[in-house]
């Protein structure tokens, strides 16, 4: 299998990178020739940490966020990194700008069930690809229901191996 870059987690202080959504998304990664980079110490600032990440990677880069490391959006945005964007927070906008402004491919993928997801915000992305699951919770899950769980967690993963299949 031919090398493909790294996939950058940035877990959340609340959702780590053993977390069903990254613990998957690195599946998916290495399956398709990722190798995954975990930022372990990034809560805190998760936009240094980026920064600090990639300016020692070569190569492609896809960032992986969660809820609060999505305030690294200011730093994908500007190094035009691809990303995926479980659960930003849309409702600050040093997050959702940065998001609007993205030019290189991305996914965004939330609830209308989590207090930061917006809907509007959402819907004016330029360029990102955005997923809204209406019935899941801000962990993309649906309390009482682990089959319906599972089936939206293949549904987000299909469309995060898409997106790692375009990134060139």
């Amino acid at each position: 299998m031919d090398y493909r870059g790294h996939l950058v987690l940035l877990p959340a202080p609340d959702y780590p990178a053993t977390a069903p959504l990254f613990w998957y998304t690195a599946l998916v990664g290495r399956g398709q020739g990722w190798s995954v980079v975990t930022c372990e110490d990034g809560a805190a600032d998760p936009a240094g940490a980026l920064r600090r990440i990639v300016d020692r990677l070569a190569g492609r880069v896809v960032v992986v966020t969660k809820s609060g490391s999505s305030r690294a959006a200011g730093v994908a945005a500007e190094r035009s990194l691809p990303g995926v964007w479980f659960t930003p927070l849309l409702s600050d906008p040093e997050v959702a700008d940065p998001l609007r402004r993205l030019d290189a491919p991305s996914l965004v993928v939330g609830s209308p069930s989590d207090p930061d997801w917006r809907v509007e915000v959402a819907a004016s992305m330029r360029r990102a690809e955005v997923l809204q699951l209406t019935d899941a919770d801000p962990n993309l899950e649906v309390p009482d229901d682990p089959a319906r769980t599972v089936e939206l967690l293949g549904r987000v993963l299909g469309r995060v191996a898409d997106l790692l299949r375009r990134v060139r």
